[in-house]
């Protein structure tokens, strides 16, 4: 994908260390993202929204959905803030010649979506870029 997107821009192809740094870098954040096991805190706020719910609790359903919530965003402002920190390491691993004829042909949004691949895809894994696969060279 980002080979095929040099080649459209007219941009110079990737060196081969340039490539096995990309690589590294989407290894070490696919590791550094692999699925973990829900904490203790969501596990206990699940149970207990769950009985809340079956017992008719309302507020007691609401406190959990709180809890539940903001661990949610906590992990998505994790989640948001690593894809990030991937794709300005990928930016700084071409050349600034690169990364220019690369906005020139495909637009900011272009790159931009461009990028989000490596991470997995708009959400990144987890979200409507389906499972990780192999970097979108």
């Amino acid at each position: 994908m980002l080979k095929q997107a040099l080649a459209d821009a007219g941009a110079d192809a990737l060196t081969s260390a340039q490539e096995g740094q990309i690589k590294q870098l989407v290894e070490s954040y696919k590791e550094a993202n692999a699925p973990k096991a829900p904490g203790e805190a969501g596990l206990s706020a699940m149970s207990a929204y769950q009985e809340s719910i079956l017992s008719g609790d309302l507020e007691g359903a609401k406190a959990a959905a709180a809890t539940m919530s903001a661990e949610m965003a906590a992990n998505s402002r994790t989640r948001l803030e690593q894809q990030a920190e991937l794709m300005i390491q990928i930016l700084g691993v071409l050349s600034e010649a690169q990364v220019q004829k690369l906005a020139e042909n495909a637009q900011t949004t272009g790159l931009f979506a461009l990028l989000q691949r490596f991470a997995g895809g708009p959400m990144g894994r987890r979200g409507m870029g389906g499972p990780m696969g192999p970097p979108p060279m």
